[in-house]
């Protein structure tokens, strides 16, 4: 046999035995009961229902998850900041529609694109930091930058943003949340982030930090910012072994500008003044205004003095010319106080304190001109905070006296008044002198409180004098101008005048010519409360001062003090033996009093009498006292119980 016999053998007896079981099997269905049959129907049609509920709940599943695919796309599209995924590489995969709308583009436009494209140039290096740090430490971040638009054209916050002094610019801040995707090695594939636009948020941040560091009328740099400022250049200073010059710049008469033109000339003044100054100006200078009429201009990486004389010199004349205000023409003059670093200071503080203390040396000099920080300024201003200090606790401890200077009737040699003079004599030091304590005490709410203790312990002697039988009888204060020109002087005067039970006539104060002048001006309702009073008015040291005779005829006075000056060298000097016999003339034609200071001398006493002054005053006539040996005096002149 053939092998292809073989081989249809072979397949015939295979179709043989499967013809063979599918008649048996056909045999055993037509054997199946009947019941079985409806049994196995029911059973089929049965299990078609369930499968048809299943397949209906998952086609309700399948709409239910698209619609939720819906809202969580219009969500993810509409949510009020920018989502997007962006590659390792930083393209960007998927975004919003917000961030497309941030960025004024289409979304085809932005897919696989690099993200970085959209970040304003000087923010580039803060947006790669931000990222690699982000994959390195496979930890979310956050960073603030810029990221520009497309359309130019559009006016809203998140394209055109006007800064402060600016120009208009296509670019918005924004602050960038991300959270890196891992994939299975444990390295970041994918980064999701989310985008918010800060830009209101950084404008008013801007605002109120301009607020905080500038001048809002001259636009410069405040005190504060200055200070800051002055912090980081010591520290650079002194990293570089470099010097640095601040120059303390105050204006002279501004107040008298002020005063006569009005507060809104003097603000053009101030702001023509930060013009000039800032126009000439070195790019690492700086210039502020410290507050006020002064100005702070900082000069750093200079080499020698040389340098600040020559920047000096070019303000003074600058400023020497006249200013323009609203067609008004205004004349001032600057005086400047110099501190070097580190010469004269390694603090802010000092520094400023020092070149301050220059300045009004250059003023004390002269005015228009400046003056460099010295030792011996350096000593003095030690010497002031020391008196300042103790002036506070000798207060507190009542270290002051008072002694009386009479005022004697060159005719009689009778003692007619007498003028009140404080003493300090601290516990555990020496007597200080008023010359020294008085000028320290006038910068500072000290001059009140020492003026307040001078009335009251005045009242008190004068009362306990009153007692003893003196009835009538003057004593005189001196008032400085920070005291008299506060707003609760005549309340104070008044308290200590009831609380003693005096009459004003009893006592008597003095005030020198400038500040009779600027209390005309600002305060006349404080003079003529006192004049109306019956209280006797004196100017002290006639003749030094700003006034003039109309001053005399306007102001309610009594009494003329001839400054000690003019009757010096009075008897052997015609000019002003002329102008001491002026002022008793102008005097009594006008019904005051005339009283000629520091007379030391017999001739001084006789000329004195001679051109007629009413009451002389010195050391050859009688020195300062205790109140117990003035007593004794007025006790023998008005025949009182000693």
């Amino acid at each position: 046999m053939s092998e292809s016999d073989s081989g249809e053998t072979s397949h015939d007896q295979l179709r043989q035995r499967a013809e063979t079981r599918l008649e048996a099997e056909d045999r055993s269905t037509l054997e199946t009961p009947p019941e079985d049959v409806a049994r196995l129907l029911y059973d089929l049609h049965t299990h078609q229902i369930e499968l048809e509920m299943q397949n209906e709940e998952l086609r309700h599943a399948q709409h239910e998850l698209l619609k939720a695919r819906d809202r969580y796309i219009r969500l993810y599209d509409l949510a009020p900041v920018g989502y997007l995924t962006i590659s390792a590489k930083g393209l960007m995969l998927e975004t919003n529609q917000t961030f497309v709308n941030m960025l004024g583009m289409e979304r085809q436009h932005l897919i696989n694109q690099p993200l970085s494209a959209h970040i304003v140039q000087p923010d580039q290096d803060a947006y790669y930091l931000f990222v690699s740090q982000m994959r390195k430490a496979k930890q979310q971040k956050t960073c603030e930058l810029r990221m520009s638009r497309q359309d130019q054209d559009s006016t809203s916050a998140a394209n055109v943003i006007q800064s402060f002094g600016a120009e208009e610019r296509s670019w918005f801040w924004v602050r960038i949340d991300s959270r890196p995707l891992l994939n299975g090695k444990g390295e970041v594939s994918n980064i999701n982030l989310s985008v918010s636009d800060i830009t209101n948020f950084k404008l008013a941040s801007d605002k109120l930090e301009h607020l905080a560091t500038y001048d809002q009328l001259t636009h410069l740099p405040n005190r504060y910012l200055l200070e800051t400022e002055l912090n980081h250049r010591i520290n650079a200073a002194k990293r570089f072994d470099e010097k640095f010059a601040i120059l303390f710049i105050d204006l002279d008469n501004f107040k008298f500008i002020n005063d006569t033109m009005g507060h809104a000339y003097g603000d053009i003044l101030l702001q023509s003044v930060a013009k000039q100054l800032t126009a000439h100006l070195r790019d690492y200078d700086m210039v502020a205004r410290f507050g006020g009429d002064e100005f702070v201009l900082l000069m750093p990486q200079i080499k020698d003095n040389t340098e600040v004389v020559a920047v000096v010199d070019k303000i003074i004349k600058e400023f020497s010319s006249v200013f323009y205000l609203d067609k008004e023409e205004a004349f001032i003059t600057t005086s400047i106080g110099i501190s070097i670093f580190p010469d004269d200071g390694k603090t802010v503080g000092e520094l400023l304190q020092h070149a301050d203390a220059a300045m009004y040396r250059a003023k004390d000099a002269g005015r228009g001109r400046y003056c460099f920080f010295t030792q011996a300024m350096n000593d003095e201003l030690r010497r002031h905070q020391l008196i300042t200090s103790e002036l506070r606790s000798s207060l507190a401890k009542q270290e002051f006296s008072l002694n009386y200077q009479p005022l004697v009737d060159p005719q009689t040699g009778n003692i007619k008044s007498c003028e009140a003079l404080i003493r300090w004599l601290p516990v555990d030091g020496e007597l200080i002198s008023p010359t020294e304590f008085i000028p320290v005490a006038e910068q500072s709410e000290l001059i009140n409180r020492i003026g307040e203790w001078v009335i009251n312990e005045a009242c008190r002697q004068r009362a306990e004098w009153k007692e003893m039988g003196l009835l009538d009888f003057r004593i005189d204060i001196n008032l400085s101008g920070r005291q008299f020109l506060q707003n609760n002087f005549m309340d104070i005067l008044e308290r200590y005048l009831a609380k003693y039970h005096l009459s004003a006539s009893e006592i008597g104060i003095e005030l020198t010519e400038n500040v009779l002048i600027q209390a005309g001006k600002n305060n006349s309702s404080n003079l003529n409360n006192l004049n109306e009073s019956g209280m006797q008015i004196s100017i002290d040291d006639f003749g030094t001062g700003y006034s003039s005779l109309s001053c005399l005829r306007r102001l309610p006075v009594h009494n003329l003090k001839i400054d000690q000056e003019f009757i010096r060298d009075a008897p052997r000097n015609d000019s002003d033996r002329c102008i001491m016999e002026a002022i008793v003339a102008v005097g009594h034609r006008l019904g005051l009093k005339v009283i000629a200071e520091g007379i030391e001398t017999e001739e001084q006493h006789k000329l004195a009498r001679e051109i007629g002054c009413d009451l002389g005053q010195g050391f050859f006539l009688h020195k300062p006292m205790e109140s117990n040996k003035l007593y004794t005096l007025l006790a023998r002149q008005y025949e009182l119980e000693e």
